[in-house]
């Protein structure tokens, strides 16, 4: 489980690195989870992921870090389910309108928390 949480580290931080390199490609994929009922799909794999770093902390090198962000993750997507449909489509509209500067910080702070739960993880071995 260590191994998983460290790849998700190195995904979430190349997630980072795209965002920094095609801030339109972060314009579209908000687009995408702003339609439909997709903001409670993502809502409910942050979720997954947030319980799965909260189980798999203790296997990891800094369980501390790994359990303040998955239990951060949880938090930040039950505030999402317990909005209502038309707020959680506005909040990803607003993101999606922000200026390619602001979404390459945003990239920014992605490369951080990836490299983060990487460190947090351990080297799997």
């Amino acid at each position: 489980m260590r191994a998983i949480i460290f790849v998700l580290g190195v995904l979430v931080a190349i997630d980072g690195v795209i965002m920094i390199l095609r801030p339109d490609w972060l314009r579209r994929a908000l687009g995408f989870w702003a339609t439909g009922y997709m903001s409670i799909v993502g809502a409910l794999l942050k979720l997954a992921a947030g319980v799965f770093m909260l189980l798999a902390a203790t296997q990891c090198d800094h369980t501390w870090w790994i359990a303040a962000i998955g239990g951060l993750a949880c938090l930040q997507a039950v505030a999402m389910l317990a909005m209502p449909q038309a707020r959680r489509k506005a909040l990803l509209i607003w993101l999606q309108t922000r200026s390619s500067l602001m979404h390459r910080v945003m990239g920014l702070s992605a490369i951080v928390f990836g490299v983060l739960i990487a460190w947090a993880a351990g080297i799997p071995r």
